[in-house]
């Protein structure tokens, strides 16, 4: 039976017609900036530092991420800019004019991530804007703009001791030709000469990027960058003579196709492709497989990596550019023509461990490969991707900070997810900072700095210390329950939940429902002061009934219709842009 299986294997095997592509590593054109991650888009790494607060807890995750083996090759950062950027929102270095903050957590994450690969490269994007710096738009005034991404490079070299490799315009939104000059010509006056800068930025390839390529702009900048190209990059794009980047590009929410293959796949090429090689162009080693597929053909004159793939179009799905429907047959027969020098190459697919294929008389190398399959050949010894784990700590039941912990001046309140404004700790105190509305990248119509957090018990119960100072801005605290008020769509969700607002000027509580286009359920007057804290808590005691404090005022309300308790989040915030003080916050 045994035998009879092998002559079946060999006789399907042999019935598969074979398709011969010719590497031609003369045909070399473009160099291979690497593959990175972006943290960014808000608060994307901040979970990182709460679970993992100290420093050697953390290696481990970046080793994964980082290592110079096959880890990623690039690590490109959002310079925040206290408002919401998708997820979250993240601090600016200088939420104030001449105010620095240098403690934002991407510096760190940079920090710790070069001690683990001291060669990758940094980049750095700015989504949103402190609001000093204009009205909604960072262009303003130009120059100012300028020297505060500048600033941003200063923190870097001066504390964090990195040189940034390349600098972005503005994430996904238009940019400025007059911004763009000034921002070199200052980068260049300010010892920054090295620093490259990605222009587009935008959306896929809008309707924008041809001004990219006006004769008297096209020398101010050294990358066009597209988001989710898709493979779709236009003739004029390709004949510029520029640097391409997919600068953001992933699969998002498809996890049970594409993204959950994408890190491993990814390390195919990582570990068998080193920044700086060539790729060989199209139709001379790399390009379509006949029967469905991939192969892009690297070199560096000396070595040779082919990364080929198979995935079904079921398999590549994406939130943004999927590919329109194809077939891919469900074996096919390979043969690569290889060059001259070479005599053979090593082989792994879907993790296989490696073998070497021997080069034939005629110069081929032959293989068979299924569907739905990833890997690569290459001259180099292989180190097959493996999965790797990490125990992460769980998400605690009850919630309690004040604030003097292992933190540090500057450092991030753990735990909580800023949505609006931004955070930090100071002697033992969380203070929100954003004084004035941000230049906003996504929720400019919102004028309430806040931020959320949930945990894995059934609390309903939050309650802290909060101070309004006399000289602050803002002139109201609010507490939340069962929200669900998060990300760039806060506006449309308009945000259920049950909430409070202490008014300091109208001396009142507003209870109400609907974050942003209220529902008010009740209000009744309270004494508040600006210049002291208040200890203040929101209890839920049934689907009707709620509790309310303010120092020895407790309030028992009963609510003429329940609300929502759908959502998962507590909420904390200020009604509107203001300096507020934050302590023993607790939730159980």
């Amino acid at each position: 039976m045994c035998m009879l299986c092998g002559v079946l294997i060999i006789l399907v095997f042999n019935s598969v017609r074979s398709f011969d592509y010719e590497i031609n590593i003369e045909s070399a054109y473009q160099t291979f900036d690497g593959i990175g991650a972006i943290s960014g888009g808000g608060a994307t790494s901040k979970l990182l530092f709460t679970y993992f607060p100290k420093q050697e807890d953390r290696k481990p995750i970046l080793e994964i991420l980082f290592n110079k083996e096959n880890g990623l090759q690039m690590l490109k950062v959002e310079m925040g800019g206290d408002d919401q950027s998708t997820e979250g929102s993240e601090s600016s270095h200088m939420s104030q004019r001449n105010k620095i903050s240098p403690r934002n957590y991407e510096f760190q994450l940079i920090y710790e991530t070069r001690k683990i690969n001291p060669k990758i490269r940094i980049c750095a994007l700015p989504w949103a804007f402190p609001g000093w710096l204009g009205n909604q738009n960072p262009y303003q005034n130009v120059s100012e703009t300028a020297n505060y991404v500048v600033e941003w490079l200063r923190i870097g070299r001066k504390i964090y001791n990195f040189e940034v490799y390349c600098i972005g315009v503005w994430n996904e939104r238009n940019f400025s030709e007059i911004y763009v000059k000034t921002l070199r010509h200052i980068l260049d006056e300010s010892g920054f000469q090295k620093v490259k800068i990605v222009a587009g930025e935008g959306f896929e390839m809008d309707e924008s990027y041809p001004r990219l390529l006006d004769k008297d702009f096209i020398n101010s900048y050294d990358i066009i960058g597209a988001h989710y190209p898709g493979g779709n990059i236009p003739d004029y794009v390709q004949k510029s003579g520029k640097t391409l980047w997919a600068s953001e590009d992933y699969s998002t929410d498809n996890r049970k196709t594409g993204e959950d293959l994408a890190f491993d796949v990814l390390r195919y090429t990582t570990g068998h492709v080193k920044r700086g090689w060539k790729i060989l162009s199209h139709g001379n080693g790399s390009g379509n497989l006949t029967y469905g597929g991939t192969y892009v053909s690297y070199t560096n004159r000396k070595d040779l990596s082919i990364v080929i793939e198979t995935m079904s179009h079921k398999s590549s799905l994406c939130e943004y550019s999927s590919p329109k429907p194809y077939k891919v047959r469900k074996l096919q027969i390979i043969r690569f023509k290889l060059p001259q020098k070479c005599q053979g190459m090593n082989i792994s697919l879907n993790y296989d461990s490696p073998q070497f294929i021997r080069k034939d008389p005629s110069g081929f190398i032959e293989f068979a490969i299924k569907s739905d399959s990833f890997g690569v050949i290459t001259t180099l010894p292989i180190t097959v991707p493996r999965k790797q784990m990490v125990k992460v700590q769980k998400l605690p039941e009850n919630y309690f900070d004040n604030f003097t912990d292992s933190y540090e001046n500057g450092d991030e309140p753990r735990f909580w997810m800023p949505q609006k404004g931004a955070w930090e700790v100071r002697n033992g105190v969380a203070i929100q900072k954003t004084i004035e509305p941000p230049i906003s990248w996504c929720t400019f119509e919102i004028n309430t700095p806040y931020a959320v957090m949930a945990f894995g018990n059934k609390s309903r119960k939050i309650s802290g210390d909060v101070k309004l100072p006399e000289n602050s801005t803002a002139n109201s605290i609010i507490l939340g329950l069962f929200s669900n008020c998060s990300g760039c769509d806060i506006p449309q969700k308009n945000c259920e939940g049950l909430y409070v607002e202490f008014d300091y000027i109208n001396q009142r509580a507003d209870v109400f429902s609907k974050f942003v286009k209220r529902k008010n359920l009740t209000r009744f007057e309270v004494p508040l002061k600006f210049g002291i804290f208040h200890q203040i808590s929101l209890e839920s005691l049934s689907t009707s009934r709620i509790q309310i404090t303010l120092d020895n005022l407790r309030k028992t309300i009963v609510l003429k219709s329940p609300t929502s308790r759908n959502g998962k989040f507590f909420l904390i915030g200020t009604g509107n842009f203001g300096i507020s003080y934050w302590d023993n916050l607790s939730v159980a």
